[in-house]
């Protein structure tokens, strides 16, 4: 009996184990499903973001375009209507409208590289460039407004300081002109404003320059010092309601200084003025070479470009500097050109009609490898778009270099020297 007891027992305890195993088994197999289930709803989502990611990007490449394309065309025309014989108040009403309109430029820069730096899509720029070219370029533009204002602004630099680097020009400019635009809004009529630019120091072909901006301003209160380092936040707000910008300028300055290897920082009192600074660090850059003919060894240029103001506006400016310029209103006709005829550059614009500048660069270089060429023709991106991946993109179909739009005929010289120092 006894026997028999202990072995029903035992029966029980397997069935009941049995159900405990097999519940638990339906547990997890539940679990594994839901979790499945959710992996596949985290990838879609995922998908979801990237593909609105794609197109967010994508959106603002093509805005950055077609505002920058007419842009282009104003800053070219002013441009060319500054080397006429003006009179004066004719003068001043074409360097009013330049001055906006390179402003104008630099607040979409502010725009778009905030997305980019929010989206961590910021890429800097590693080229070769003249400082005093690009500092003079956001001086003469702010001395316009401080004028206006009834402002003295006065820039100091040092003796030290190099004339050539190799860095992001356009972050540096975006900074110092943050920096600029802030100091003359808050700061009364018949006050000071001066710029300093020194360097703190170099070692290993590496410059390490100190920005300062200082003026005589409202100064910032203590509650709103940290405040003003906030995206969208501009301290007091009964003082800024006149003055007020994007809102993005101090914070996004903050970020390009930690990207360009730098800091910034500022003292204020109310009342008093405040003054900030900032540094960076930038390698030596290259001089163009002495005594060369830089038309020497380019003469002969074709402009693609489907914009026909665009077109006419910088083949003139091409042509003022000396050279013999040929159009091609879209990719398929500069590689008709190109089959023709012998050029030594090719400006390259990306956005066309029937065949895009990539497509037909491709193509170029094929008939130059084709044909067995000792010299493949310099081709350079003209382009009014700014994402890191267009200028991959460029790179990648065969071309030199790039230069986005507008086109700065300053530079132009640099960036031949530029080109014929890799020839050589």
């Amino acid at each position: 009996m006894e026997s028999n007891t202990t072995g029903k027992t035992n029966q029980v305890k397997k069935t009941y184990t049995k159900k405990g195993i097999s519940k638990k088994s339906r547990l997890v197999q539940v679990r594994k499903k839901n979790l499945s289930t959710l992996k596949t709803n985290m990838d879609i989502l995922n998908n979801e973001i990237e593909k609105t990611e794609q197109i967010r990007a994508q959106f603002l490449s093509n805005v950055s375009h077609e505002i920058k394309t007419p842009l282009n065309s104003i800053l070219s025309a002013t441009l060319l209507l500054q080397q006429k014989q003006l009179d004066g108040e004719v003068k001043e009403l074409v360097e009013t409208i330049h001055h906006s309109g390179q402003y104008l430029f630099t607040l979409l820069n502010d725009v778009l590289d905030y997305y980019k730096i929010t989206s961590h899509q910021l890429n800097l720029d590693h080229i070769n460039f003249e400082l005093t070219n690009e500092i003079e370029e956001i001086y003469d533009i702010f001395l316009e407004k401080a004028r206006e204002k009834n402002l003295n602004l006065q820039m100091h630099r040092g003796k030290n300081v190099p004339d050539f680097l190799i860095g992001d020009p356009t972050r540096l400019k975006q900074v110092l002109a943050s920096l600029l635009d802030n100091a003359i809004k808050f700061t009364p009529p018949q006050g000071k404003i001066i710029i300093h630019i020194k360097q703190v120091s170099f070692k290993d072909g590496i410059h390490e320059l100190l920005f300062s901006v200082g003026d005589t301003g409202i100064g910032i209160s203590d509650e709103d010092k940290d405040r003003i380092w906030k995206t969208f936040s501009m301290g007091d707000m009964s003082l800024t309601r006149e003055n007020q910008g994007t809102g993005i300028g101090l914070a996004l300055s903050r970020q390009l200084c930690h990207l360009l290897g730098g800091k910034i920082q500022f003292e204020s009192k109310p009342e008093k003025g405040s003054t900030f600074t900032f540094t960076v660090k930038m390698e030596s850059g290259n001089h163009p070479r002495k005594g060369h003919n830089q038309r020497q060894d380019i003469r002969n240029i074709l402009l693609v470009e489907d914009n026909l103001i665009n077109q006419k506006l910088t083949q003139k400016i091409l042509i003022n500097q000396g050279f013999r310029v040929d159009v091609a209103d879209n990719g398929r006709m500069a590689v008709g050109k190109f089959r023709e005829n012998s050029y030594d550059l090719i400006f390259m614009d990306i956005q066309m009609p029937v065949m895009d500048g990539l497509e037909a660069t491709r193509r170029i270089r094929k008939l130059e490898s084709e044909n067995l060429s000792e010299e493949r023709v310099k081709i350079i991106a003209l382009t009014a778009n700014s994402q890191q991946q267009d200028k991959e993109n460029c790179l990648a179909a065969g071309m030199d270099d790039y230069i986005n739009k507008p086109f700065n005929v300053k530079k132009f010289p640099l960036i031949l020297s530029s080109l014929q120092q890799v020839k050589s």
